[in-house]
């Protein structure tokens, strides 16, 4: 499937026959310190060839390589990644193989390889350890984009969060990362990838990057059908680290940020469960405690849907009258390892204990930021209002907590807030960069209904005067941020963006250059999600 900008996307099923019997395609990776890959129009490929791994002609599943075997041959083979383009590069690339040393995983050896035909046997592999990755591109010598073979992405899967060296360890999942966007790895072999490398990542970058592609494969890549299952198992696994993170780490406070930023996101979930109880548990318990004080514990009691924060900043339930339980959130559950049930929301009834439950919770200092992320999580799910976001800038009135105030107040999901939000949207050139910015997140965050799917054509009917009424800063992040992605109806977007672009070719280059990314972009998580059978 090619997209409007020539990038094509493989089914994940799809095989290359024409190397027989290839242990995989390892491609080159990108620039940059986090392992971002960008394809300079090329994108070079390789495939190791290991004793014994011969399918003779027919497609075997991948394996894991035991390390011990030897290469027998390998070619590397590079491609213009646009359609119909057989544009050839000359590259200076290192290819190092990895192997296990204990637990960990470290270079065996590697070497300098260069090349500008289409394909090229690299004769220095062979007689090598195989090891259980071989790398293009180690230590990031080149510009293109690496593909993983089959073997070595079965042990990137598994244990790249094992690999010693933080640049290599990102080029390896910088591979990943493109695959799954491409189409050549299923969606939730990623995040059950990621999911394994929760509470084991120690860099802070590496750690940033791998959270907003697995929120991306939530928002925008996982089928509808397969939403519920993925969300879940992922909570689930954040929850687990974070209840087995350093008391007091960085990486404790990102799993919170991640349990917080995911629970947000279960508003959308049909059934629940006892990830996802005890995530809307944990955001009620941060609201449950100061700043400056530690959150000692965490529990599966969540409020019922219509719960809301009382005065004191804890959390509390209100009956059918209206009428607010001002029984604390800490009370509603025991001592770490008590047995309890989690209410999830209305269409969920109650979920089992969560296994996070039973263990000891220490460490984690509440402040601002934390407590913003609680609130609007509940404000998604309908568990919070408008007094709980004035209680909570009143306790944090700085220019954050402004913003943050902007986006929990358009995130409430009800009609009025999304028609006063738009109404404030459509004034943007009364409003700062950064307050626009926060109204839009609110106003496009996960909620029960669809709330705002009637905005679709106003946005296409706005977009010329998006553009030339407001400053190029201001009226990008409108272009951009409010491109309905979030449509119900992905493809029918897809047909109005391509109606808008025939109808205004003379629209400014810079406005239609925006508006095809976007376009790509939700061709692409069309693309993907048509891949995924309700197994994924």
């Amino acid at each position: 499937m090619a997209s409007s900008s020539g990038a094509r996307l493989r089914s994940p099923d799809a095989v290359d026959d024409s190397v027989d019997g290839a242990t995989g395609a390892a491609p080159a990776a990108g620039s940059g310190a986090s392992g971002a890959a960008h394809a300079a129009g090329s994108r070079a490929s390789g495939a190791a060839h290991a004793a014994g791994s011969r399918a003779s002609g027919s497609v075997q599943p991948p394996r894991r390589r035991s390390g011990s075997e030897k290469v027998t041959g390998a070619t590397i083979t590079q491609a213009d990644s646009a359609e119909g383009a057989s544009l050839l590069r000359p590259h200076t690339i290192e290819i190092a193989t990895l192997g296990r040393s204990g637990r960990e995983i470290v270079p065996l050896d590697s070497f300098r390889f260069e090349f500008s035909t289409e394909s090229a046997d690299v004769e220095q592999l062979i007689g090598r350890r195989a090891g259980v990755i071989t790398l293009l591109n180690y230590n990031d010598l080149d510009y293109a984009r690496v593909r993983l073979d089959p073997e070595s992405t079965e042990a990137a899967v598994t244990s790249a969060s094992r690999i010693t060296d933080p640049l290599s360890r990102a080029l390896v999942w910088s591979a990943l990362d493109n695959a799954v966007r491409d189409g050549l790895m299923p969606v939730q072999k990623y995040l059950t990838a990621y999911a394994r490398s929760l509470g084991k990542e120690s860099h802070a970058g590496i750690m940033a990057g791998l959270s907003q592609t697995a929120l991306t494969c939530i928002d925008q890549w996982v089928a509808d059908r397969n939403f519920d299952a993925a969300i879940t198992g992922l909570l689930g696994a954040a929850l687990d680290a974070l209840a087995a993170a350093k008391a007091g780490s960085d990486a404790q406070l990102h799993l919170a940020n991640l349990v917080l930023a995911l629970t947000s996101r279960t508003a959308r979930c049909a059934a629940g469960s006892s990830a996802v109880a005890m995530g809307r548990g944990f955001a009620s318990q941060i609201l449950a405690v100061p700043v400056g004080e530690e959150v000692d514990r965490m529990y599966a009691g969540a409020p019922g849907q219509s719960g809301r924060v009382d005065a004191a900043g804890q959390a509390g339930t209100t009956d059918q009258a209206g009428a607010v339980d001002q029984a604390g959130a800490a009370d509603q559950a025991g001592a770490a390892g008590q047995s309890v049930e989690a209410s999830g929301d209305a269409r969920s009834g109650r979920g089992a204990e969560h296994s996070t439950a039973t263990l000891p919770f220490r460490g984690l200092i509440n402040d601002h930021a934390l407590r913003w992320n609680a609130l609007t999580a509940l404000v998604c799910l309908g568990w919070a209002d408008q007094t709980d976001i004035a209680r909570e800038n009143h306790s944090d009135p700085s220019s954050s907590g402004r913003l943050h105030a902007e986006t929990a107040s358009a995130a409430l999901p009800l009609p009025i807030v999304k028609i006063r939000a738009w109404e404030a949207i459509r004034e943007a050139g009364a409003l700062s960069n950064d307050v626009l910015s926060a109204i839009i997140s609110g106003f496009i965050a996960p909620s029960a209904m669809p709330l705002i799917e009637e905005y679709v054509d106003e946005y296409f009917d706005g977009l010329l005067g998006f553009w030339m009424d407001n400053s190029i800063e201001i009226a990008r992040r409108l272009v951009l941020g409010l491109y309905p992605r979030w449509s119900v109806d992905e493809e029918a977007v897809v047909e109005k963006t391509d109606t808008w672009l025939a109808a205004n070719v003379d629209a400014p280059a810079a406005l239609r250059r925006l508006v095809i990314e976007r376009r790509d972009d939700l061709a692409r998580a069309i693309f993907l999600k048509s891949t995924q059978s309700s197994r994924h």
